[in-house]
């Protein structure tokens, strides 16, 4: 099973092919793709935490293919604090959640420590 995007991204039109590399129901599904500039691998896990409560995490990899890819990978590495509250707010919109009353009093997006992040991950951006 795959996807064919196509999108507009700084004013050009994008297309990348997203493949299913893993499908473990129903609490993992693993993507990898390439576009022109990047190969793209994402991971979807959800964790049930009590009978109505799960969380997502959501994790992702980028690798360059080319020098070009590799210059704006730099570039955004140095805007990665942005790129992760822009990340976040989508999650959060594209879920109808509230970031700032999570429900129950879970932490949506968690916090970086020795074993790693919990709730939704940050990009791992390569170059």
């Amino acid at each position: 099973m795959a996807w064919d995007l196509a999108f507009k991204w700084q004013r050009k039109m994008r297309n990348i092919r997203l493949n299913v590399t893993r499908y473990d129901r129903p609490e993992k599904l693993s993507l990898a793709g390439q576009s022109e500039m990047f190969d793209l691998t994402l991971d979807y896990t959800i964790i049930a935490l009590a009978r109505s409560k799960s969380r997502l995490m959501v994790e992702f990899e980028v690798k360059p293919r080319n020098i070009r890819a590799r210059l704006f990978l730099q570039t955004a590495k140095l805007g990665k604090a942005g790129l992760q509250r822009e990340f976040e707010r989508k999650i959060v919109n594209f879920y109808g959640l509230d970031a700032k009353a999570p429900p129950d009093g879970i932490s949506l997006f968690g916090a970086q420590g020795a074993g790693g992040m919990h709730g939704l991950s940050r990009p791992n951006l390569h170059s």
